[in-house]
Order: C-alpha cells, then sequence, then structure tokens
C-alpha cells in the first residue's frame, strides 16, 4: 500500500498544507494549530475563498461578519462578535457583494475565545 498524499486547509489560519497520511494528530506548519486529520471536513463541493462583507439576521438581531468560503450549497463566515446561536439554528444570511439573501443553517462552529469564531452555514436554498 503506498502512502496517500490528502491537501488540507487549517480551520484556524485558513493555510493550506500536504500531509502523507490521514488518521494521526498533526500541527498546522503555519501556525502550529494542532489537528487530527480524521476531523478535517471532506467537502462535496468546492469553495471558493472569498472574502465579503456579510449579515447573519434571526429576528431582530444583527451580526455582521466577513466570508471565508463561497459555495453553491453554503458558506464560511468569521465573526468577531459574540455568536449566540447553535448548531442547527437557522438564520438569514445576507452577502450583498453577490446578491445572497437566504436562509441558512448553522452546520458547525469553531471559537477561538469568546469573541471570535467560525460558522460553516448550509443554505436552505441551493444558489
Amino acid at each position: 500500500m503506498h502512502p496517500r498524499v490528502t491537501e488540507n486547509t487549517c480551520p484556524r489560519c485558513l493555510c493550506k498544507f500536504y500531509t502523507i497520511s490521514a488518521g494521526r494528530e498533526t500541527k498546522c506548519p503555519f501556525c502550529g494549530y494542532s489537528l487530527r486529520l480524521s476531523d478535517l471536513e471532506k467537502r462535496a463541493e468546492s469553495r471558493a475563498l472569498i472574502q465579503r462583507s456579510c449579515d447573519l439576521h434571526k429576528g431582530d438581531h444583527t451580526l455582521s461578519g466577513q466570508t471565508v468560503d463561497i459555495a453553491k450549497g453554503g458558506v464560511c463566515v468569521k465573526i468577531s462578535d459574540d455568536f449566540r446561536y447553535d448548531k442547527g439554528d437557522t438564520l438569514r444570511v445576507v452577502i450583498r457583494d453577490f446578491e445572497i439573501d437566504t436562509g441558512a443553517r448553522v452546520v458547525w462552529i469553531k471559537k477561538f475565545d469568546s469573541f471570535l469564531c467560525k460558522a460553516g452555514f448550509r443554505f436552505l436554498n441551493q444558489l
């Protein structure tokens, strides 16, 4: 069996790096963040690394953030505010530069401290 080279993206600094085999813990060579390669998400669709301002709305509460990447079915957003939502919650995502205004479900949340997190959203209506 030959070793398999895998391209990975660090969830903290978003730098791409390569590993020879999956399933072990490793550190990002750029920022030192520890991650288990078995936990890296395998994407079903390609994403474009695009940074644009966006707003997240739920009721009368609005959070501002910045997109990290966008795909046909979802978006990753970096938020520098108190993100008070949970996995499974539904919000409205507005990205004006791309005329996106749609409902989305929170799929995952990674909090780095009390006021910095990234969250992945699955669009309820495919774009």
